[in-house]
């Protein structure tokens, strides 16, 4: 193993100056703004994920399950609670840490279905409606983003009874992280 003092440092790579009015200094007209068109650096390093119905899928295929089970804690909601449990490939938005944000609550196809199903739940995230839910048994705390008929993402984990304002924080970061469309990362089988 090298030791990290051994290794000199690397110069970053020569970057060409931006084209810029002899007068003024400013950038050119029409030119964009500088940092227009870099990755916000609150996602940097954020993708969706397609797991399979292979052994590191079973932990999180029965994480998932355990979330859909769960019952809205308001009494008067009407989403629909799934009636079969989760068996194949979802999606999964999954930060740069490698954490999950968010897990998708139905089953996709194949890869392909799962790209045009991840296009329709961040073209309009703004139908789907913040349902906190609470185990029967348990009482712990989780979330669901629900359409008029059931779940369509949840929550990666669960809270322990008393962790409501940690169940609130990671709803609305899910939220956010809906305004964003990440680029698809690597298969996980």
């Amino acid at each position: 193993m090298t030791d990290p003092s051994d290794v000199e440092p690397r110069d970053p790579e020569p970057r060409d100056p931006e084209p810029r009015d002899p007068e003024t200094g400013e950038p050119e007209p029409g030119d964009p703004e500088p940092g227009a068109g870099e990755p916000d650096p609150l996602h940097a390093g954020e993708r969706l994920v397609l797991f399979g119905s292979g052994a590191v899928a079973q932990g999180r295929r029965a994480r998932r399950a355990h979330v859909l089970a769960m019952r809205p804690v308001d009494p008067t909601e009407t989403a629909a609670v799934r009636s079969r449990p989760p068996r194949g490939l979802h999606w999964e938005y999954v930060r740069a840490d490698g954490i999950s944000e968010f897990v998708r609550a139905a089953d996709v196809g194949d890869a392909a279905g799962a790209v045009r199903d991840a296009d329709r739940v961040f073209a309009d995230p703004d139908r789907l409606r913040l349902l906190y839910v609470r185990g029967r048994e348990t009482g712990q705390l989780s979330w669901w983003l629900a359409d008029d008929r059931e779940p369509v993402l949840v929550a990666p984990r669960l809270w322990l009874p008393t962790q409501h304002a940690a169940v609130v924080r990671h709803a609305r970061r899910a939220r956010a992280a809906l305004r964003t469309q990440p680029p698809w990362g690597r298969y996980l089988a």
